[in-house]
């Protein structure tokens, strides 16, 4: 110490005097030895680093000067050590990145390499607007994000998936210029919007919704014919029809045209008075092949048994002949086999012309007789005949009971009567040729059938010694008195005896 010279002091040990730490000086607090109280001293920032030892931040980057100089080797007067446009303090605490290390912007758009998702291309930034290209044109939310929900072209597509999954134009609805919405193609038709759909019959139908483009008559708004062929393209052939009978013969139009080859509009496809339905359902016949009726007995050869024989049908009488006549595969159902039939005949040889003359046949288990004389038909048990010429005559009698049969033949031998007589006696020869010839008859009934003509002859001379014997008893040339004239009475066309009256006096 030197009395009497001024003191040169420091009183904040800071390595500045107090005298420098004045107002004229530094500014500092000679009583502080760090005024800006950043750690570093007063005496360290002005004597070594240079810096403001009253502001802990001398270049103002956010980073104190003690930060800058002990932990992050920045320079404490500069905001931006390396220089690239970026503040120490933004570089560690924002970008995270080394503000000692100078940092890139490639494509000069403002943006360094770490905020610039492609440093390369200028156009690509985060200020830059995003558009449909594939890229991430401002560096967030990914690629061509916000055109998920748009549709620029209105055809029901988003612009995102026209451009990154179809590949269609997002300003055009049809992409391929077919006629068909983009959207349509891909979502309902299942064609590529981008290759042109033909139609090449120009019915206003493309390939892929008509199922014959060759054919303009045939697509989805044509009307369905019975044709066998899918004219409208619902994969269905004719319906419709199922429902429609158009000739009314119970079958439909459907079935007629694809089942049984009938004609729909033609209820007897075969002309052959059935109609179709009829010989389908009830005759199963074949409507296409006309049914005979050989026999015309009004039953087709399908109900007949036997489409020869008329006699035989369903309509028909079962009787016993060992046919099954009324077509029920039974043969004489419920009968019993007739007895045979025995004829029993009593039937002249011989005649005059123009007389009556008795046929007369019984036949046992008969259940008719048929008489065939000179060629005419004649039914019944008994039969008087009168022949105007004289000459042979073939007679035959048959006898029926089912199919059993017998008959007989014969013949009669017509005579012409030739009587002289006088006119006096004419008519009484009249009357006893009348009464011979009825007697004759009258005798005939009598007799068998098989009897000769010497019976016949016999009982004519009988009765003619009868007859003289009355006309004796009477009395000389008195006048006679003759029996009635004898008549037919009993059976049909039989003749009788004659009985006893009053006219017959003695008769026994």
């Amino acid at each position: 110490m030197i009395h009497g010279s001024e003191l040169i002091t420091d009183s904040d040990e800071d390595g500045l005097l107090d005298s420098e730490e004045t107002s004229e000086g530094y500014g500092t607090d000679p009583e502080d030895w760090d005024t800006d109280d950043d750690g570093l001293g007063d005496g360290m920032e002005v004597l070594t680093f240079g810096t403001d030892p009253l502001n802990n931040d001398s270049d103002m980057d956010g980073l104190d000067d003690y930060d800058e100089i002990n932990n992050h080797t920045t320079n404490p007067l500069s905001n931006d050590s390396d220089g690239d446009g970026l503040l120490d303090w933004d570089e560690i605490f924002i970008y995270l990145t080394n503000p000692l290390q100078f940092d890139e912007d490639g494509d000069n758009d403002g943006w360094y390499w770490f905020e610039d998702c492609n440093d390369s291309d200028s156009e690509i930034s985060p200020d830059a607007g995003e558009s449909l290209n594939g890229l991430d044109d401002n560096c967030i939310n990914g690629i061509d994000e916000g055109y998920e929900l748009m549709d620029s072209d209105q055809d029901g597509l988003s612009d995102w998936k026209e451009y990154h999954i179809y590949g269609t134009n997002h300003y055009s609805a049809d992409t391929d210029g077919d006629g068909l919405r983009d959207r349509d193609e891909i979502e309902i038709h299942l064609s590529d919007p981008l290759v042109s759909d033909p139609d090449n019959d120009s019915d206003g139908f493309h390939w892929f919704l008509d199922c014959n483009d060759s054919n303009p008559a045939i697509n989805p708004d044509a009307i369905e014919t019975l044709d066998g062929i899918d004219e409208d393209c619902d994969e269905l052939i004719d319906e419709g029809y199922e429902f429609v009978d158009s000739d009314s013969d119970g079958l439909s139009d459907h079935s007629e045209y694809h089942v049984y080859n009938t004609l729909w509009y033609d209820n007897d496809s075969d002309d052959d008075g059935l109609s179709d339905g009829i010989e389908i359902w009830v005759h199963l016949s074949d409507p296409l092949f006309a049914d005979l009726d050989s026999d015309d007995d009004g039953w087709y050869e399908f109900s007949d048994c036997n489409d020869s024989d008329a006699a035989v049908n369903p309509s028909s009488i079962e009787i016993w002949n060992q046919i099954d006549d009324d077509c029920d595969d039974l043969i004489d159902e419920g009968l019993q086999q007739p007895l045979p039939v025995i004829i029993v005949l009593s039937s002249p040889q011989s005649g005059e012309a123009n007389t009556v003359i008795s046929f007369i046949s019984r036949a046992e288990n008969a259940e008719y007789i048929n008489w065939t004389v000179g060629g005419s038909y004649f039914e019944g048990e008994y039969l008087n005949l009168s022949f105007e010429e004289s000459g042979e005559k073939s007679w035959q009698v048959c006898a029926f009971s089912g199919d059993l049969k017998s008959c007989e033949n014969g013949s009669i031998s017509i005579i012409s009567a030739t009587l002289n007589l006088d006119s006096d006696d004419e008519s009484e020869a009249s009357g006893n040729k009348s009464t011979v010839n009825d007697d004759i008859a009258t005798i005939g009934d009598s007799l068998i059938l098989d009897t000769g003509l010497v019976l016949m002859v016999v009982s004519l001379v009988i009765i003619l010694i009868l007859i003289a014997f009355l006309l004796g008893r009477r009395g000389g040339g008195a006048t006679p008195h003759y029996p009635p004239t004898v008549s037919a009475v009993g059976l049909p066309g039989a003749p009788t005896l004659p009985t006893m009256d009053s006219g017959w006096e003695g008769w026994s």
